[in-house]
């Protein structure tokens, strides 16, 4: 996960809506 790229609060978006959030912060599943 590219977490330095993004601000820390969207770490814990990441990690509560990684399952549905990951295509809209362009992480690939």
């Amino acid at each position: 996960m590219s977490t330095e790229l993004l601000p820390h609060f969207a770490s814990g978006t990441i990690i509560k809506g990684f399952g549905r959030g990951s295509k809209a912060l362009g992480i690939p599943t």
